[in-house]
């Protein structure tokens, strides 16, 4: 029997859906689905790591995702997602200043298509990046809902991290 690759579960947001490669290397995906959908397991052990990862991050116990992602796409592509990958949890950056620490000032427009490209929710934080006039688009899920629920969560992580401090 093959393994299954892509599992399912529900969250806050959704339902998320996370897929791998056939061999369990890498993850292929990682999204939030329009629909809700049965939740579905697999015994692959990367898929199993990525639930949890997703879990915790929703737990308010993680802050930056540690997973091997299939990161197909044009090297300006690339270069835009693991830009991403850097901003810091609850913090956001303008599609410019993306363009500007990618070292490709003026592409504010490649950032956008890289972003609507984006495969892996949470481990390449799109949610994070911003219009310079407000809070842009976003294609996942319930669209700016979910953009919106995924920044104010970051939001409360950290203002209840904070007030847990002597």
């Amino acid at each position: 029997m093959a393994n299954i690759t892509t599992i399912r579960f529900k969250t806050v947001i959704g339902t998320i859906a996370i897929s791998c490669d056939p061999n369990g290397e890498r993850i292929t995906e990682i999204t939030v689905l329009k629909e809700p959908l049965s939740d579905q397991s697999s015994q692959i052990p990367l898929l199993n790591q990525a639930k949890n990862q997703v879990l915790e991050y929703f737990a308010g116990k993680r802050t930056i995702f540690d997973l091997p992602l299939d990161l197909a796409g044009t090297d300006l592509q690339k270069k835009i997602w693991k830009t991403v990958q850097e901003i810091p949890f609850g913090k956001t950056c303008s599609y410019g200043e993306i363009a500007n620490l990618a070292g490709r000032p003026g592409a504010a427009r490649a950032v956008g298509h890289a972003m609507h490209l984006n495969r892996f929710l949470l481990a390449v934080p799109c949610h994070r990046v911003v219009a310079a006039s407000g809070l842009g688009n976003y294609s996942g899920g319930q669209g700016i809902y979910t953009k919106i629920a995924l920044l104010n969560h970051e939001k409360e992580v950290l203002n209840a991290s904070a007030t847990l401090k002597p």
